[in-house]
């Protein structure tokens, strides 16, 4: 993902006449013309210039606490005008600028219409991640199911990858029937408290099927803790930890980070800051032959999106050692 300077973005000083803006160049090298800026009244601007068009009959979708305009600048150009109306968002407003300018990176013309099109329909996809992280809170078996990624991502991913290519690697905010891939390895992370019934879920034939590359899984069991406990985390307190180490090492990442976050329903609310957890087991499995699971070549034809249980003491014979999987993603090589 391209990153916006947030430094930079702050550092534009507001102008000191009403209907004035200060704005410099985002990203030097995109094909696209992007600004950021500041107008009169403080607040942040996003901006991206592109061939004039009609924009008569264009819709625009519509943010909470983001102003969204379209007019032309002249007979050659017009512009996309994104205004923050809350400062307080500033780091998800960012986040999206970053996204939209992702989206055309690649892009080969200029036509305005085409790029505005490409940029609305991003902005559409924001709307709907923004409502559901506002309006619907995780419910339990979210909660712990996320927790227990991050502190997976938290204890090994990051203590094994540098922290731009760990966060990359968490795949399962973006619909990939598995949660993580790591160096051709993927890898389906399950987690429940410890007090439940001690078997896992699998939510399609797909999950465990390594027809696409070999396959690990990761069975965690969460204990109870405390805000006193140094390895216990609240779901709000991992996030806070993990963004804190990636601004001290990788403040790029912080960005990616929050993506997925925003993917998966999450927003910062109190609630998911009361309890707290710990891990109290972890065993890692490798998916293969004789395991206990169902795959797309054992159905029926028309049979598809089977959901099914597995005991976790049937896969105990296909247990590795926890060392042995942390060279293993790291090498890519079952030898280490």
């Amino acid at each position: 993902m391209r990153i916006i300077d947030e430094k930079k973005w702050r550092g534009i000083k507001p102008p000191g006449k009403e209907d004035a803006l200060n704005k410099m160049r985002a990203i030097a090298e995109h094909p696209v013309d992007f600004f950021i800026g500041r107008d009169f009244q403080q607040r942040f601007v996003f901006i991206v210039e592109v061939d004039f068009f009609q924009i008569e009959k264009t819709k625009l979708p519509e943010l909470s606490e983001i102003k969204i305009v379209l007019n032309p600048i002249n007979q050659k150009k017009s512009q996309l005008v994104l205004i923050l109306m809350d400062t307080e968002q500033f780091d998800i407003f960012r986040i999206l600028c970053c996204h939209l300018i992702d989206a055309t990176t690649d892009v080969k013309e200029t036509d305005g219409k085409g790029l505005i099109s490409i940029i609305i329909n991003r902005l559409n996809r924001w709307q709907s991640l923004l409502q559901k992280a506002r309006d619907k809170k995780l419910g339990k078996s979210e909660i712990i199911g996320l927790l227990g990624e991050l502190f997976f991502l938290k204890e090994i991913v990051m203590a094994e990858y540098g922290l731009s290519e760990a966060v990359r690697s968490w795949r399962g905010p973006y619909g990939d029937e598995q949660d993580f891939l790591l160096n051709r390895n993927i890898v389906e992370v399950k987690t429940q408290l410890s007090t439940s019934d001690q078997s896992m879920l699998i939510n399609s034939e797909s999950q465990l099927d390594d027809i696409s590359g070999p396959i690990f899984l990761v069975h965690q069991a969460l204990e109870g803790g405390s805000d006193k406990e140094i390895e216990a985390f609240s779901l709000n307190s991992m996030v806070d930890f993990i963004k804190e180490k990636l601004e001290e090492k990788d403040p790029g990442a912080i960005d990616i980070f929050e993506m997925g976050l925003l993917e998966v329903g999450y927003t910062n609310h109190k609630e998911y800051g009361k309890n707290y957890h710990k891990i109290g087991k972890r065993a890692v499995y490798r998916v293969a032959d004789g395991f206990p699971r169902i795959v797309a070549a054992d159905l029926k034809l028309g049979v598809s999106k089977v959901r099914y249980k597995i005991s976790v003491t049937a896969c105990d014979p296909f247990i590795i050692d926890e060392e042995d999987f942390r060279k293993l993603i790291v090498t890519g090589d079952e030898n280490g």
